[in-house]
């Protein structure tokens, strides 16, 4: 078996090629030769034996004498070209003669072309000793052909239907020329008898003839002649139209007189009645029936209208990301709302693990711009600001941003996170301690105001720091509070100031008492700012920068501080 793909002669009981593994053709098996050729082979040259002849009898057809006369010889007999290959026209690769697909592209091959064999030469021989001749009366006389058109019926024949395939064959085949099936148990079927044709089929009807009969003839009944399509189709259409309004018939002169208003002269008669005493009730007839029983259309609802759609919200402004160089990144256009947050939202940074699934909102209300901390996880920085300086500001001071601090804000400077704590009464001092009744020996007591906890990612306090001076300094090289490892502070960043009730800084000469005591954070021109977490709607102002997880965005639009 020859592989379709690598061209390969293989054995035929394999299944897939040795050399390239395709899944080689099915092995087809050679088609049974069609009957009524004689027993001619369809792989090979006729034979000379030609059949015996069969007489024809009244009960059939029946073999007769064998006739020894010798078969005529055959004029000539197409045999395929052997040895002859067969190239492709897609790819011009020489084939086998046996081959139907290339070899190399797998195209259908042409068929092999088929050469006319020599007519061999006629071989008269010699009858038997004693055979009897076959005179020419005996000969089988070849059947008519059948006229059609002359009315008389054609010869009956019978068909065979197969199980398998249910393909039709004839009724002597002793198997389906289709798949092979043997029709031995199939029942040959009778045709369908055809009518015979005496002239025009619309003109002539031939009656049934009765049993016995014979072939005595039979008054044709004449049908009538069928209308034109057209004349048809005019009178449907004027069924159709809708008949003029027939004037009202005058009223009968009575001999009774007017019937009063109000009165019935007689009851109506009842559908039974009127067909008791005029007939049955006319029915309508061609069109007008077809409409009657046609349903009556059922009403095409209104369509419902549209909801309207929400007017789209004019532009305010656009969100700036800040790279970490501090340039400007992409930037998204808002309007009365816009949601940030890792999943959900207008913006969504799904790359930030430090972010809510939904974590904060710009809104415009009232014609400020407001920020919302929508319950996240790690809350909202925003950085100070100048127009948010709680002190009076002159040109050419230093450009110092104090805003107030509260108990428990969280402040957020370089890459740190301090939460600042007032401390309780009781906590700020215990005075000088004792042991064994003697004063215990160490550094000075220092009023404490309050204290700084670093807060980690691991969600515990690592180091804590006390607020005890007027000014507590933070930065990274100078200060009281020094983080020498966090590239993003400055010198001197930022500080925690304590200031008097009235917001004025105490006096150097008096202790502030605690409970007097009043805080500011303040930013001391730090490169990247400091933020402060909100707890509450917050109004923007132009050029304003949040921080949310490890993003740091600014809000630009057209306004002014409300």
């Amino acid at each position: 078996m020859t592989c379709s793909t690598c061209g390969r002669e293989n054995p035929p009981h394999l299944t897939f090629c040795q050399e390239c593994g395709q899944r080689l053709g099915p092995r087809i098996a050679p088609p049974t030769p069609p009957i009524g050729l004689g027993g001619q082979d369809a792989y090979g040259p006729p034979p000379n034996v030609q059949p015996a002849p069969r007489a024809a009898t009244a009960l059939g057809i029946a073999n007769s004498a064998p006739d020894h006369t010798p078969a005529a010889p055959p004029v000539a007999a197409a045999a395929p070209a052997t040895g002859a290959e067969r190239r492709c026209k897609i790819c011009d690769t020489a084939n086998g003669p046996n081959l139907r697909y290339c070899t190399s592209c797998g195209s259908t091959l042409e068929p092999a072309p088929v050469a006319l064999a020599s007519a061999p030469a006629a071989v008269v021989a010699a009858p038997p000793a004693g055979a009897v001749p076959v005179s020419p009366a005996n000969a089988i006389v070849p059947t008519g052909v059948v006229n059609l058109a002359s009315g008389a019926a054609a010869p009956a024949d019978t068909t065979r239907t197969c199980s398998r395939c249910k393909g039709t064959a004839d009724g002597s085949a002793q198997f389906c020329k289709f798949c092979g099936n043997p029709l031995g148990s199939e029942p040959a079927r009778e045709p369908a008898p055809q009518p015979a044709a005496a002239g025009p089929a619309h003109e002539r009807l031939e009656l049934p003839r009765p049993n016995g009969a014979g072939d005595a003839a039979q008054p044709a009944l004449a049908r009538p002649p069928t209308a034109p399509i057209a004349q048809v189709a005019s009178q449907v259409l004027a069924a159709m139209r809708p008949m003029p309004a027939q004037p009202a018939p005058a009223p009968s002169p009575s001999p009774i007189g007017p019937i009063a208003p109000g009165a019935s002269a007689a009851p109506a008669a009842t559908a039974e009645e009127r067909s008791s005493s005029y007939g049955a009730p006319p029915q309508p007839s061609g069109a007008a029936a077809l409409a009657a029983s046609q349903p009556a259309p059922m009403p095409t609802p209104a369509p419902a209208p549209a909801p309207a759609r929400p007017a789209a919200s004019p532009q305010r402004g656009r969100l700036v990301v800040i790279a970490k160089s501090g340039a400007d990144g992409p930037s998204y256009p808002f309007g009365d709302l816009l949601d940030i947050g890792r999943t959900d939202g207008n913006v969504v940074v799904s790359e930030d693990p430090y972010l809510s699934p939904r974590h904060v909102r710009i809104v415009w209300n009232n014609g400020k711009l407001l920020l919302r901390d929508l319950g996240s996880t790690n809350g909202v920085y925003l950085r100070l600001a100048a127009w948010r300086d709680m002190g009076a500001r002159r040109a050419g001071d230093s450009p110092e941003i104090a805003v107030p601090l509260s108990d428990q804000d969280l402040i957020l400077v370089g890459q740190q996170v301090l939460r600042f704590d007032i401390l309780k009464e009781g906590e700020g001092g215990f005075g000088p301690a004792q042991e064994h009744g003697t004063l215990l020996f160490g550094s000075p007591a220092a009023p404490r105001y309050a204290r700084l906890s670093q807060r980690t990612v691991e969600g515990i306090a690592r180091d804590v720091y006390y607020v005890r001076k007027v000014e507590t300094v933070l930065g990274r090289e100078s200060g009281d509070v020094v983080f020498t490892e966090d590239p993003f502070l400055s010198r001197r960043h930022a500080a925690i100031r304590l200031l008097a009730r009235d917001g004025s800084p105490p006096a150097a000469s008096r202790p502030l008492p605690p409970t007097e005591a009043r805080f500011a954070l303040v930013d001391l021109g730090s490169s990247n700012g400091t933020f402060l977490r909100i707890r509450s709607d917050v109004e923007l102002a132009p050029g304003d920068h949040f921080r949310v997880g490890q993003q740091l965005f600014r809000v630009d639009f057209d306004g002014a501080r409300g």
